[in-house]
């Protein structure tokens, strides 16, 4: 009897891992623009495009505990492998935080995968294991984006708070350099500056020619941690920083492929 109850109890317990080692490597199907979660392990399927992301690891995760204070606030980074088609299209490291970088584009460029969170949250008590951590990532179709753009842009308003807008990138140098100028009466202006690391984004508007993230390194006069900026038709420029958004007139644009 001792031996039966031994077996069945061996089996249980095989059974158990078994099924648990099977959930966290099951597919998760996904769509294109909307937000999915993985664990490490596990796989993402698209259908639409015949596209698979996979949650390969964490390679580092120095973020500051939300119970303590820093004096940096550290960064995340996970490994992502993407296959289109069935092909292998690469793997890429992103990374949310001090140093972010949290998108990466695959598929000849006609995609790309942002790191939108992931947790737990780091608390000092708590020690996260691999297979704990979560990712939420997000998959889009990626702009035709100039590897080096320069664009100068101005409020059509002739009202008060007039705006103008200066900035130049460089993704294959990842550096980029924001200005913007307001002035809100005859005399007063106010300049605001901020240094970038240019990514490809995903597009608010089906439009747009240039769809690019700036994930700000240092600024002067501008809060916030992330620009945005699109190209629109009618050589309209968008822009979101500082907690404000501006469509502004195109003065002048220079974009190089």
């Amino acid at each position: 009897m001792r031996s039966v109850a031994f077996i069945i109890a061996a089996s249980l317990v095989m059974l158990s891992a078994f099924s648990a080692a099977h959930a966290q490597s099951a597919i998760i199907p996904a769509k294109l623009d909307k937000p999915f979660e993985l664990k490490t392990g596990q796989q993402a399927v698209i259908d639409s495009e015949k596209i698979a992301i996979s949650f390969l690891n964490v390679t580092e995760d120095s973020r500051c505990p939300s119970d303590v204070v820093c004096i940096w606030q550290g960064q995340a980074s996970i490994r992502v492998s993407a296959e289109v088609n069935g092909t292998d299209a690469g793997q890429f490291v992103l990374t949310i935080g001090a140093n972010e970088k949290p998108s990466a584009v695959f598929g000849d460029g006609k995609y790309s995968v942002r790191m939108a969170s992931l947790e737990p949250y780091p608390v000092s008590t708590n020690q996260t294991e691999p297979e704990d951590y979560v990712a939420t990532l997000v998959v889009s179709k990626a702009a035709a984006n100039s590897a080096r753009v320069y664009v100068k842009a101005v409020a059509s308003s002739s009202g008060s708070n007039n705006v103008a807008a200066i900035s130049g990138w460089n993704l294959q140098n990842e550096k980029g350099t924001l200005v913007i100028l307001s002035r809100d009466s005859i005399i007063t202006t106010k300049m605001a500056i901020a240094r970038f690391t240019p990514t490809e984004a995903q597009c608010k508007s089906p439009d747009a020619r240039e769809c690019i993230d700036g994930h700000i390194v240092d600024s002067r006069g501008l809060e916030g941690d992330v620009l945005h900026f699109e190209v629109l038709p009618g050589d309209k420029l968008y822009l979101a920083a500082g907690g404000s958004e501006y469509t502004l007139d195109i003065r002048q644009i220079k974009a190089r492929p």
